[in-house]
């Protein structure tokens, strides 16, 4: 049985989802990077130098709602165990990855993120993408503890976690670069394994290996666990970044100040970015039918639960989606607004 809970560790509030195994994967934290980075399976291709901007390369990206994480932790002991974390490119950098000719995709996109040249989605691009031929994921960096007892179990629930921070967005191709052999076999889910011929200086054991997927490879004839991966449908709600957000945040359990402080904006503009919201939950849908116009303490917290309920069920309103109104390729409405604060 999965149930979802909070605790707070040196002041910070996680997410988890509780096993009852003891192992469970949550979003990691800011503060948490460094202790992930730790685990890094391919940390001999960075010098120690390196790894601050590594970090700020992840945590900039995390906080600019562009990459994905999941951080795998032991119920008792909530250190790390496992990480991942991905980002989106496009299609043409995705089919160059997924040849596999050159090997150490996540330095290359280090390198050229320090280089002012990062070839990553950013919000809009995401939103074209989801609204056309779909996005690519890529795996920027992951590691796990090589604990005999543990890794198996970590890298599943590392899995599971990976699948839950991308729920929503309308995927096409998957690639995950692994430096040895892998921690879960690849054929559980139907994933294609390629070595590169090019060779790297690397430890006994860590050459390289690309393991992906694509949804066309995905039939109705031939079910996989990954083919939940590849489950869409388009948003009807179509928030813009500053509600999605605030939306994601309040799913991870923040209280206003709490929401406030993270993005940070005034409480005043957090009220009113609530209000957007359900103003524009009214607009669309019959979701919030026979609210009163103006929410105030228990009926405004009444609109969120319904709110957050569906969004929690509907992942695809934490994503873009056309988020300028020039892209029309489903005939789809422009992207609604929310007040800056």
């Amino acid at each position: 049985m999965i149930r979802s809970t909070s605790h707070r560790r040196q002041g910070t509030k996680r997410v988890l989802v509780r096993y009852t195994a003891g192992v469970q994967f949550q979003r990691p934290r800011r503060d948490d990077l460094g202790a992930c980075a730790a685990l890094l399976e391919e940390r001999f291709l960075y010098s120690d130098a390196e790894i601050p901007d590594l970090i700020r390369f992840w945590s900039e990206s995390l906080a600019a709602g562009i990459a994905y994480t999941s951080m795998v932790t032991d119920e008792a002991y909530p250190t790390p165990l496992a990480f991942g974390i991905s980002a989106l490119v496009d299609d043409a950098q995705a089919e160059r990855f997924l040849t596999y000719e050159t090997p150490c995709i996540g330095r290359e996109i280090f390198e050229r993120w320090r280089s002012g040249a990062s070839p990553l989605l950013d919000d809009r691009a995401i939103g074209r993408a989801n609204a056309g031929n779909g996005v690519n994921v890529v795996v920027l960096a992951s590691g796990w503890k090589h604990v005999d007892a543990l890794r198996m179990g970590a890298s599943f629930k590392l899995i599971e976690g990976f699948m839950d921070a991308h729920l929503g967005l309308y995927l096409r191709t998957f690639c995950h670069e692994i430096f040895g052999e892998p921690p879960f076999p690849p054929e559980a889910l139907s994933m294609r394994v390629d070595r590169s011929t090019a060779r790297i200086e690397a430890p006994p054991g860590r050459q390289p290996l690309l393991i992906s997927t694509r949804r066309d490879a995905q039939t109705a004839d031939n079910f996989t666990a990954e083919q939940l991966f590849y489950r869409w449908d388009a948003p009807r709600f179509r928030f813009d970044a500053r509600a999605r957000m605030l939306l994601r945040l309040a799913l991870d359990g923040f209280s206003d100040d709490e929401i406030a402080a993270a993005i940070p904006i005034s409480r005043d503009g957090i009220k009113k970015r609530w209000q957007a919201i359900f103003d524009i939950v009214r607009d669309r849908s019959s979701l919030l039918e026979g609210s009163e116009p103006a929410e105030q303490g228990k009926r405004g917290a009444e609109l969120r639960r319904i709110v957050l309920n569906y969004v929690r069920s509907n992942r695809q309103e934490l994503h873009p989606y056309l988020d300028d109104a020039a892209i029309t390729t489903r005939g789809e409405m422009p992207a609604t607004t929310t007040p800056a604060g």
